[in-house]
């Protein structure tokens, strides 16, 4: 059964719709909607709410299965990791520690996702895009109030590489996509098909507009119909305008769009400075490219090949549109691939956890019977396994049971044969001489042995110093009266424990690291990151991590009295306070 997904492109000019009718085997692109946004005569968006534009784009939709959009790049922050595993659990597990001090402000107030730039199977390079939450959340109630709930929320650059393999580029090239829109420009650079790097420039087509209408003297509305009708970058000259007027035109705009190529260009620059491969072509599309002539201006500033995407002549799609006019749809249309061929590329969306998407109830209506049989067919299935499995369990049984008595036997000294009384009575605080049985190491008992630590760290008392000579601050004398150590995060399993804190001075650091040190099953204590915390009501305190790797060590035998030879008084005292070894 063919479903209707919507690739949904929300741009300061105009929002785009790119609609797909998606099968099992095959899918196509049938139709494409644009509709301008309002402004007011001095260029300002009109106040016209998401929701109104939204429905205004979509009224044309009878009804769709799917929709996909995208946040704006301004709106987005944006930083890369790297971790020694590449498996997605322990990435998820992990992903919010990593980034907690990286990203400004409260991670809870954030709503982060992370999409594989590289990875091989012991290491992983991530690009981790955030969003304000409050800000995510009414973007979301709008479009839901304009009957446009997203299945999907990510970015429009991190969908280009899935565009551009069904554009049938050459898979080996390092291409750059740049897109140029109305108040702002994205570029995104794809090699092997992964976005490798993504930048978001604050200038597009309306800078070119407040250029013409400075140089020209004119109100905003007038010089946006110059710049529609009247400019040319080919060096030809509008039919309604003579070519001293076309030529002072082009010129004005050629000055407005240098600023713009020089960040592009800059772009492609930090991309082979940070190692990556040389470009070897751009694609360039956005509504500013409508201007005739832009892509020899742009491959003439770049020095690289320039090709401007033709949606309609691809095999999978059913447009017939004016190839000038497509320029402004390959971001809505890559948004639409996301849907369609999923199996591919990125995965990165902004609906988690509370904000995920909720699948509407209708397409269940409409499928009941469908997905009655399919019920029926699991329903079936399931309890013929559970019937096999149990079957299997009572063939077991006796030998369960045997293993049990003489587990219990072993372990409680007498023979049961109930797994509910075994239970409890193992779930009883351990005896002394029982602890033999049960594991050195686990991760209660590390979280156990750092908090003493910390406790024991935090009640050393060091000699407090006096008071500079003239200090006005009474509380001079008490600022060194001991070692304060505050933990933020401990996360631990049975091989390593990652620790987040902060300490009133290195000092308080170092006599936490050296009593983790001391502890067997601690083999390692790694500081991994100092830095000093510069605001708030811990001014001038550290912030640290440290790494600790967990594998207990048998203590040495001492030696028994009698021995042939008597130790010293210092090799008595075993490893010193001094940080000899341990």
């Amino acid at each position: 059964m063919a479903q209707t997904v919507i690739g949904l492109d929300i741009g300061s000019w105009s929002i785009k719709a790119a609609i797909f009718d998606s099968t099992l085997r095959a899918f196509s692109l049938v139709d494409v909607i644009e509709h301008r946004v309002p402004r007011t005569p001095d260029g300002t968006p009109a106040d016209t709410s998401l929701r109104d534009l939204v429905r205004a784009t979509l009224r044309s939709v009878d009804d769709y299965d799917a929709l996909a959009t995208s946040i704006a790049g301004g709106r987005v922050l944006s930083r890369e990791l790297e971790l020694p595993f590449s498996d997605e659990r322990r990435i998820r597990s992990v992903l919010g520690f990593q980034l907690e001090g990286k990203l400004p402000g409260d991670l809870d107030s954030l709503v982060y996702d992370y999409s594989l730039i590289e990875e091989d199977e012991e290491s992983a390079r991530l690009f981790c895009p955030a969003v304000d939450r409050d800000w995510l959340v009414g973007m979301l109630d709008e479009l839901k109030e304009g009957e446009a709930d997203p299945r999907v929320v990510t970015l429009a650059t991190l969908g280009y590489g899935r565009l551009l393999k069904h554009l049938g580029g050459d898979p080996e090239e390092t291409v750059a996509l740049v897109d140029i829109g109305h108040e702002e420009t994205t570029v995104a650079i794809v090699s092997d098909g992964v976005v490798q790097f993504t930048r978001a420039i604050g200038r597009g087509g309306h800078q070119l507009t407040l250029a013409l209408a400075e140089a020209l003297e004119l109100d905003y509305g007038e010089a946006e119909r110059i710049k529609h009708q009247s400019v040319r970058l080919d060096g030809t000259s509008a039919a309604i305008e003579g070519d001293g007027t076309s030529a002072r035109y082009a010129q004005i705009v050629s000055d407005a769009l240098a600023p713009t190529l020089r960040d592009i260009r800059l772009t492609l620059h930090a991309h082979g400075q940070r190692g990556g491969e040389r470009v070897d072509r751009v694609y360039l599309f956005g509504g500013t490219c409508r201007l005739p002539g832009i892509e020899d201006v742009v491959a003439k500033d770049l020095e690289l090949p320039i090709q401007i995407p033709v949606i309609s002549r691809q095999p999978w799609s059913q447009l017939a549109m004016d190839p000038q006019a497509q320029v402004s749809i390959p971001a809505a249309v890559g948004l639409g691939l996301r849907l369609v061929d999923e199996a591919s590329g990125e995965s990165l969306n902004f609906r988690q956890g509370d904000l995920a998407y909720e699948s509407d109830f209708k397409a269940l209506r409409d499928r009941a019977g469908f997905l009655i049989v399919i019920a029926f067919l699991l329903i079936s299935g399931y309890f013929g396994r559970q019937v096999l499995e149990l079957q299997a369990l009572e063939a077991h049984h006796g030998q369960l049971t045997a293993a049990l008595e003489d587990f219990s036997e072993n372990v409680l000294g007498e023979r049961r044969d109930s797994f509910d009384k075994v239970k409890k009575q193992l779930l009883k605080p351990v005896k002394k001489e029982d602890e033999p049985i049960f594991p050195e190491a686990s991760a209660f008992r590390s979280f156990y042995d750092v908090t003493t630590v910390q406790h024991a760290v935090n009640g050393i008392e060091i000699a407090n110093e006096e008071p500079d000579e003239g200090s006005e601050d009474p509380d001079d004398a008490e600022k060194k009266s001991g070692y304060e150590v505050e933990l933020k995060q401990v996360q631990a399993d049975l091989k390593n424990m990652f620790l987040k804190g902060e300490a009133n001075d290195i000092e308080a650091v170092e006599a936490f690291t050296s009593e983790l040190k001391k502890n067997t099953c601690f083999s390692e204590v790694e500081t991994s990151e100092t830095t000093r915390i510069s605001f708030g009501d811990r001014q001038d305190w550290l912030r640290f991590q440290l790494k600790v790797e967990i594998d207990c060590q048998e203590p040495e035998p001492e030696k028994k009295e009698g021995a042939s030879e008597q130790p010293s008084k210092e090799e008595a005292e075993g490893p010193g306070r001094d940080g000899g070894d341990r």
